[in-house]
């Protein structure tokens, strides 16, 4: 499984710096093992996205998302967990719900503390028994990459739940915090 995961992890990062470079819109670069790894460390994935202007300085300002495999794998196997059955676009929602609320001062600020959060990710308690698919580390290497929606913080079935309703798409109801 880790050298499964290693391969897709090496096509993906090859791909969006491909990619990357023909959009001039992110660089994304992959720390592989024999040239990142020392003893103990494990490997990341370093996604630089567009610049930002700050307000005070007048000046660029890059932003930088790092995770590591383990992060990614707990991604790839939530989306598999609360939308395996739906499209690549419902999966990439799922991603961006994530990513959006490690970005957002309400929510905690990694990963696994957002995933964990009581009453959000009702998924959690199972995911070590979860067997992401090609398709969900795509959709997550993909939102790394660009987001497809940077509003979406809260989705459901069946009902529009908290937040703001912005959008159904397939079975699931999304929605944002108010402004």
């Amino acid at each position: 499984m880790k050298k499964l995961l290693s391969f897709i992890t090496t096509i993906f990062a090859l791909l969006f710096t491909m990619g990357a470079g023909i959009a001039g819109y992110h660089q994304v670069a992959l720390a592989t093992e024999p040239a990142m790894k020392k003893v103990g460390e494990p490997a990341m994935v370093i996604v630089e996205s567009a610049s930002e202007e700050t307000e005070e300085e007048g000046e660029e300002e890059e932003s930088e998302i790092l995770l590591e495999e383990a992060e990614i794998e707990l991604i790839a196997q939530t989306v598999e967990a609360e939308a395996g059955n739906q499209s690549y676009i419902g999966k990439r929602l799922v991603v961006a719900t994530v990513l959006n609320r490690v970005n957002h001062e309400a929510f905690p600020d990694t990963i696994e503390e957002v995933i964990s959060q009581p009453g959000q990710f009702s998924t959690y308690p199972e995911l070590k028994d979860i067997e992401a698919t090609e398709d969900d580390y795509e959709a997550v290497y993909e939102e790394l990459q660009q987001t497809c929606n940077s509003s979406v913080l809260f989705f459901r079935t069946g009902r529009y739940g908290y937040g703001v309703p912005l959008m159904k798409y397939e079975d699931h109801y999304f929605s944002t915090l108010e402004d």
